[in-house]
């Protein structure tokens, strides 16, 4: 019994780690930086896993020259959660630069040094990562394809329909034809037995006369 509940406390141990790891390797997507302190700069950086790295490229714009006079580097790092690693500086608003290891957010901080081994308080700027938008040109072929299978079904019951009426109009006038026709003939039949009767009358009261 003990085995089976450290089994599955080992189970439970083991899911939520990798649910977590899981969390921090969605790391290959976009980055929008702003400034902590809600200024005007801005900062734009993807993240491509290839090569067995994430190569990062960032642009930023508004970034001011000599923001503090001693802290007037600005300085890139990565952070997984619980790693920070320093991607290098930001030079002229530009960063090209590798990680090794995953991360989840890209944040700036004014250094003296611009390959420093510890990031320096306070962050100017952060942001996280997001997915890659691939674009919406597969839902919008998506949506077409629905919404013309839609028109198709909806353009067979309409000639469904109008097939159907045009039958039924069809069935109604062999109906009044077939019956029109058996009509006329009913009528000639009747017109026929009633001349029979009447020749059948005259010649039987001739028939008479003769005789007396």
């Amino acid at each position: 019994m003990k085995k089976r509940i450290g089994v599955g406390l080992s189970f439970l141990v083991l899911s939520l780690f990798l649910s977590k790891t899981a969390k921090v390797l969605a790391n290959e997507g976009t980055i929008d930086l702003t400034a902590v302190s809600g200024g005007e700069e801005r900062c734009f950086a993807t993240s491509v896993y290839t090569d067995r790295s994430y190569k990062v490229l960032m642009t930023c714009q508004n970034l001011k020259m000599a923001l503090d006079p001693v802290k007037n580097r600005y300085v890139a790092w990565v952070d997984s959660g619980t790693k920070k690693r320093s991607l290098g500086e930001i030079e002229h608003g530009k960063l090209s630069a590798s990680a090794s290891m995953p991360f989840e957010r890209i944040f700036i901080t004014l250094e003296k040094e611009g390959r420093p081994n510890k990031s320096d308080e306070p962050i100017f700027m952060e942001g996280s990562v997001k997915e890659i938008k691939y674009g919406d040109d597969y839902e919008r072929r998506e949506e077409t394809r629905f919404d013309s299978t839609l028109d198709r079904s909806d353009e067979v019951d309409v000639k469904g329909a109008k097939t159907a009426e045009v039958d039924k109009t069809s069935q109604a006038e062999e109906s009044t034809g077939l019956g029109g026709v058996l009509k006329t003939i009913g009528k000639v039949i009747l017109i026929g037995f009633g001349l029979l009767i009447a020749v059948v009358g005259v010649l039987s009261f001739a028939s008479r006369r003769k005789v007396a």
